[in-house]
């Protein structure tokens, strides 16, 4: 008798083997990490930017590097990973969703990029992402493929952050909204995914600090990077209109992997999160 999957249940392939190991949430799981931010031009981001998707006046750019542990799934270990974010609307039957679209999302281990890119949604690759020590006052960051740089982040005069700042960052994570666009190639030429979702995530931070920061992005070739070097050079060509002020935070997380929706077909879920169009 052939295997049976069930109603209800999650699974990654391979499927024969039983249900997902990556549980509905994975709750409490500890990230050290930084932000750097820039404002760059709405034209020169929106090639970017899936069609259902549109870019506001001025949009904000977020580099995040961090550094993931005590992931219950993967038997309490952790990996590291460097995410592109950018500022984007989803308008649908009146609604309108403002929230970070991925743009690219780099990670340390396999696991977590196939439950991201299969189950989630997100625009996963691997890439070589060493630890830093996010609690210093100046530190750095870099990503590479195959030893080939790809970007690299630098964090100077970290400090406490006020505590209006601490309360501002602090609210901001408590309830995490995350827009990506799932796309998975069929074998036919029609796709097997291709919509829009949302992603929920809430964060408790222990510890923030503030100070400047600055990006280098690289420009490989696609013999050094294969997978990446296009990324890398599409993201280094972002004019830089105006820098944010660099964000460095000890917190603990709890990703909500079961409150993921899809908001094409999601009406609830949809109106709860948007705003008037």
């Amino acid at each position: 008798m052939s295997y049976r999957l069930h109603n209800g249940v999650r699974y990654d392939m391979p499927v024969a083997f039983g249900p997902s190991p990556a549980r509905d949430d994975e709750l409490g799981y500890t990230v050290h990490g930084a932000a750097l931010g820039f404002v760059t031009e709405r034209e020169a981001l929106e090639p970017l930017v899936p069609p259902g998707l549109e870019v506001p006046e001025r949009p904000v750019v977020t580099v995040s590097f961090q550094q993931c542990r005590n992931m219950t799934w993967m038997g309490g270990r952790g990996y590291n990973l460097v995410s592109v974010y950018a500022s984007a609307v989803y308008r649908r039957d009146g609604h309108a969703v403002a929230a970070p679209l991925g743009l690219v999302i780099w990670e340390s281990d396999c696991a977590p990029i196939i439950v991201g890119r299969e189950f989630l949604g997100t625009p996963k690759i691997h890439g070589q992402i060493p630890d830093a020590d996010v609690s210093r006052e100046s530190f750095g960051f870099s990503l590479a493929e195959y030893g080939s740089p790809l970007l690299s982040g630098s964090c100077t005069a970290m400090a406490p952050a006020s505590e209006r700042a601490f309360e501002r960052i602090a609210a901001a994570g408590r309830d995490m909204v995350r827009l990506h666009w799932k796309y998975i190639p069929g074998v036919g030429d029609e796709p097997d995914a291709d919509y829009p979702v949302a992603m929920h995530a809430r964060t408790e931070y222990q510890r923030i600090w503030t100070g400047t920061g600055s990006l280098t992005f690289e420009s490989p070739d696609e013999i050094a990077a294969p997978y990446s070097s296009r990324a890398a050079r599409a993201l280094g060509r972002l004019p830089v209109v105006e820098t944010r002020p660099a964000v460095a935070l000890h917190a603990t997380v709890d990703l909500l992997r079961s409150r993921t929706t899809r908001l094409d077909r999601d009406d609830a879920a949809l109106a709860a999160l948007a705003g008037p169009a």
